[in-house]
């Protein structure tokens, strides 16, 4: 009798999975909304911080030399091509391919990469102005 009540436990719960993964799926993208929120709270906050410090505050004061591309890669670009593989979550062989598709070699994708990391680091105002780019983005 106990194998029966088992079949019948394990029928009940695979009918109840496509509810399951529905509402795991609704927690997940409530999830990227409030990072997502957060994200722009946060850039928000250091804005606000920089203006209070008497630096610049607006995207517009981003000195214009930062803005120049790296490896050929234009910082709307990388935002463009960062939210893509955020989005979709690949490994290091599925980034290379991807970054191939979209045009780029991926020696030039990790030299953008490094290289506009290591400019945000420097300036506030930068940083807050790829943040802004990044959220207006439309993934590939």
């Amino acid at each position: 009798m106990g194998v029966f009540k088992r079949l019948k436990e394990q029928k009940e719960i695979f009918h109840q999975l496509p509810d399951m993964v529905e509402e795991g799926q609704k927690l997940a993208q409530r999830a990227q909304q409030l990072q997502a929120a957060q994200a722009q709270a946060a850039q928000a906050q250091a804005a606000q911080m920089q203006a209070a410090q008497g630096g610049p505050a607006a995207a517009g004061a981003v000195d214009p030399a930062l803005l120049e591309p790296i490896a050929g890669i234009s910082l709307e670009r990388y935002a463009q091509l960062a939210k893509s593989l955020g989005e979709r979550r690949l490994d290091q062989a599925e980034v290379e391919s991807f970054v191939k598709l979209q045009g780029h070699a991926p020696e030039e994708w990790q030299a953008a990469h490094e290289g506009w990391n290591a400019r945000f680091k420097g300036n506030m105002a930068l940083a807050v102005h790829y943040g802004n780019l990044y959220q207006q983005a439309r993934a590939l």
